[in-house]
């Protein structure tokens, strides 16, 4: 616990729900706007509330608040124009693997494609039920469509997906593109408007976290 009282973060699930909470109780700005904010300053420390705006779709009135919060709660530790996060945080963010899938592209009609990584221990098989309510969830937030793939000591889970040569086409495609597999959750998010990719991400880690998949 630091000196202005925030939570620590040590994992995605305690990020998902220190967001929640500040979004309701403090900073009263929606949460996938405050994921967002500190993904982004994960990545580039000098990105204005202008560029946030922008890229995000919201108001600067909206992205002005939530940085004031979250510089309140010390979770964005301000000097200049530089914006550094805390420790823990920006560890936890590291963690969080999106990336653009540029090969992909051919397999839908989707304009933009994302691969949101997750990791897991080969534990248990996620389940169709899982699968479908992961999928709810990213159309639910802005996602055109998705696909579910699940890899654990090399075998491919697929839920939903029961034509072999789909299956085989489906995992081409992804090494193609990821060259190299982990064991963990693949989930490719097709998006037809890039403003709400970041809330799709958010919104997919929640709903991973309410089904104990991280």
């Amino acid at each position: 616990m630091n000196s202005s009282g925030s939570s620590e973060i040590h994992d995605i699930c305690s990020l998902i729900n220190t967001i929640d909470e500040i979004s309701k109780n403090e900073c009263q700005v929606p949460p996938d706007l405050i994921f967002f904010i500190l993904y982004l300053l994960s990545i580039n420390k000098r990105i204005g509330r202008s560029q946030i705006s922008t890229v995000f779709g919201f108001s600067e009135y909206y992205v002005r608040r939530a940085l004031k919060c979250l510089k309140d709660k010390a979770y964005i530790l301000q000097t200049g124009k530089i914006k550094s996060l805390e420790e823990n945080l920006l560890s936890v963010l590291k963690s969080i693997r999106i990336r653009e899938a540029f090969l992909l592209r051919g397999m839908n009609a989707w304009e933009r494609i994302i691969i949101i990584f997750i990791a897991q221990s080969c534990k248990r098989r996620i389940s169709l039920k899982e699968t479908v309510m992961l999928r709810d969830s990213a159309i639910r937030w802005g996602a055109e469509g998705s696909i579910i793939l699940q890899y654990c000591n090399m075998e491919t889970n697929i839920p939903g997906i029961e034509d072999l040569s789909i299956r085989n086409e489906i995992e081409k495609e992804i090494k193609k593109e990821l060259q190299k597999l982990e064991n963990g959750l693949y989930i490719i998010i097709g998006m037809n408007y890039k403003e709400r990719e970041m809330s799709v991400v958010y919104g997919i880690l929640k709903t991973a976290c309410e089904l104990s998949l991280i």
